[in-house]
């Protein structure tokens, strides 16, 4: 979708992207594929951690409905927000594996922007 802005004489056209026209402009695109991939990668680690069963399938079903909230369009950031933290206490508890946190941690930075944070 191309969106055309008219600015005084200055056209600018979009191509699926933001733009920001003056000073202390913050954009932030946030790639839907690098939270899908992130995802995978986040229950790749959780699946191959020392963590009892119920727990993984507890982290596995949070990270799958953020997953969907992201990809709906619209997530409610309340939802978002509250999962987000959940699974932050659950990972924050078991702290037993690097690249489990360094995982979750990168998943964490990418869906900030959709709660606004």
């Amino acid at each position: 979708m191309k969106t055309k802005n008219d600015f005084g004489g200055v056209t600018v056209t979009d191509n699926h992207g933001s733009f920001g026209i003056g000073s202390d402009q913050t954009i932030i695109n946030v790639n839907q594929a690098a939270v899908k991939e992130l995802s995978a990668k986040l229950i790749e680690e959780i699946k191959s951690s020392d963590i009892p069963d119920t727990t993984k399938k507890d982290l596995k079903e949070s990270i799958n409905e953020v997953s969907k909230q992201v990809e709906s369009g619209s997530p409610n950031k309340i939802t978002l927000t509250g999962m987000l933290s959940g699974i932050n206490a659950v990972i924050s508890t078991i702290n037993n594996s690097q690249s489990l946190i360094e995982s979750f941690t990168k998943w964490k930075d990418c869906l900030m922007p959709f709660v606004g944070s």
